[in-house]
């Protein structure tokens, strides 16, 4: 079960809207990134299932997270990047602080 926030998000904060597709015929799973906000806030929840579940050798992992160099001690989650690859276009974003228990803000890097 995913929790979410109900602490009213900072101002500039958007969406990031996907749809993941399986292809009957392969079987294969794809990804499309129907749209993406500079700015967005993005659960704790599916940031720690993302980081868990890597596999640089799965071909069908479309959302990976890397921890940042120098890991914070408050937070490992702070500085990390999240890059999601969909077929039509890959988007990554930074952590950038941590919004409230349940969400990170994730910002596109300069």
């Amino acid at each position: 079960m995913m929790t979410t926030s109900l602490a009213i998000p900072p101002a500039g904060i958007g969406d990031c809207a996907l749809t993941s597709h399986r292809d009957p015929a392969t079987g294969e799973y794809a990804l499309t990134i129907d749209h993406a906000d500079p700015r967005i806030l993005i659960s704790a929840s599916l940031l720690r299932e993302a980081f868990e579940a890597h596999d640089p050798a799965c071909a069908e992992c479309h959302v990976h997270v890397r921890l940042a160099d120098v890991i914070p001690y408050e937070d490992i989650y702070l500085g990390a990047t999240i890059r999601i690859e969909g077929t039509n276009r890959t988007v990554l974003y930074r952590i950038t602080g941590r919004h409230d228990e349940y969400a990170y803000i994730g910002e596109w890097p300069d």
